[in-house]
């Protein structure tokens, strides 16, 4: 057992010293890795989705309405949040460590010989790609969902030639150095994607992004399906709970629930419900529609609007869009409670316009912030200075995320505690949370054995 556990600890270990980014690009590099694995993927059912945010949302819906209507499902979603594992799913179930070091040990083998003339070795995301499909090939999974994990066009995942669905999400301003700094050079990139032929399901968020893949969808003879605004209305909004009314192509009047307070999860269970559909009157899948709207209502996705604690959420929010979307949902959650909010965020975001979008809405009582440690931290006090440009509440300073947290839970009485602006925040937060539970667990236990 220690062994194994060694092994998987190493392999964890190699991949975070691998390069974020490698020479060339993914799709060269891991269409390699395909061929070296007698590429697996020509014999996968894939469903490609990518956009800026929403992905990994709708990933998880789609995978559990296949999965509710008895098919198997891999899915492949990044980043995560507190274990690597959990880019690579199971049926919902994250795959043990047993499974991961195995599979990095394969991957390993064929980055290792690689010739030194080939001008490359495989970056992070590749290894990861590569691990999730050597183990998706070995289970044998009817559905393989990939999310992108950067753009769409040069991404690892678009090495796969030959999808049948692609899915492209909300597009808005993110990762700008990488992708462009206007909406219409960025959707050229998420784009990227759409193969000829295969259909591809989209949200119109935007004229702007619409324009840019309506034009590669003809370019490709795709039939190209839009998920709007228009074609959904929230019927109930308890906090814990929304009820909403879909009509559209596919959907004519039909109800359903999602089990959050984040108003964004409707576009995207709709995204994942309409992708559903296309595969149906295609004749890839047959449905139960009770089934599919169960479903809805027992999907989770981790890191939005995520209560880990009793009235303490996290959200992934972490650019101007995710803010956005984020404030929707608060009014919900805090009804006529005191709210507080513990803010991080990375020096690459645009976080004055987040930071404003935060103070302009007048939905919290007291700001928390702290840093997030790594190449791309930006200091607590600056983060601080931007929020006391917009707002007159309370602004307290950490350098410390552990700290932070442990001041907002505090302070927070029996009010909200509200915390985004990083998915490394999230992270964190969820991490300190299961160790609390633990040790509070370790606790029950040495209690009953005591009484006993």
């Amino acid at each position: 057992m220690d062994r194994e556990k060694n092994a998987y600890q190493k392999a964890v270990e190699f991949i975070d010293h691998i390069p974020q980014f490698g020479h060339g690009n993914g799709v060269i590099r891991s269409r390699y890795a395909l061929q070296a694995m007698n590429n697996p993927e020509r014999k996968m059912k894939i469903i490609h989705v990518a956009g800026t945010n929403g992905k990994g949302s709708v990933c998880c819906y789609l995978s559990n309405m296949l999965q509710a209507n008895g098919y198997s499902v891999g899915l492949f979603t990044s980043p995560h949040l507190v274990k690597v594992n959990e880019r690579i799913r199971i049926n919902g179930e994250v795959v043990s460590d047993k499974e991961f070091e195995e599979a990095f040990a394969y991957v390993h083998g064929l980055d290792e010989k690689i010739p030194d003339d080939i001008g490359f070795h495989l970056a992070y995301f590749d290894y990861m790609f590569a691990i999730a499909m050597h183990i998706f090939e070995r289970k044998n999974v009817d559905f393989v969902i990939l999310e992108t994990g950067l753009g769409g066009k040069l991404d690892a995942t678009n090495a796969v030639e030959n999808p049948l669905l692609t899915i492209l999400t909300s597009i808005s301003f993110d990762h700008c150095a990488l992708l462009g700094n206007t909406i219409t050079e960025i959707a050229g990139e998420k784009a990227g994607i759409i193969k000829p032929h295969i259909p591809v399901v989209y949200i119109r968020n935007n004229p702007e992004s619409a324009a840019v893949i309506e034009e590669r969808a003809r370019q490709c003879e795709a039939d190209a399906i839009q998920v709007e605004d228009c074609q959904w209305k929230i019927l109930k909004n308890s906090g814990k709970c929304i009820d909403f009314l879909v009509h559209n192509r596919y959907y004519k009047s039909n109800v359903f629930s999602v089990s959050t307070s984040a108003v964004y999860q409707v576009m995207n269970s709709l995204t994942a419900l309409t992708a559903l559909k296309v595969l149906e009157t295609r004749g890839m899948i047959s449905q139960d529609e009770k089934k599919t709207a169960q479903a809805v209502t027992d999907t989770r996705w981790e890191g939005r609007m995520e209560e880990v604690e009793p009235d303490i959420y996290v959200d992934g929010a972490h650019n101007p869009d995710g803010i956005q979307a984020f404030l929707a949902s608060v009014p919900a959650v805090k009804a006529d409670r005191k709210c507080h909010l513990l803010f991080s965020v990375v020096k690459d975001k645009n976080y004055d316009q987040m930071i404003a979008q935060l103070c302009e809405k007048n939905l919290f009582d007291s700001y928390i912030i702290t840093q997030i440690e790594g190449a791309r931290k930006l200091d607590d006090q600056e983060i601080s200075s931007h929020f006391r440009k917009y707002t007159d509440k309370p602004v307290v300073a950490f350098d410390n995320v552990k700290e932070a947290f442990s001041y907002a839970t505090a302070v927070r009485d029996d009010g909200v505690l509200m915390c985004a602006g990083s998915l490394y925040l999230v992270g964190l937060i969820k991490e300190f949370v299961q160790d609390l539970q633990k040790e509070d667990n370790a606790k029950d236990v040495l209690a009953a054995d005591r009484e006993e």
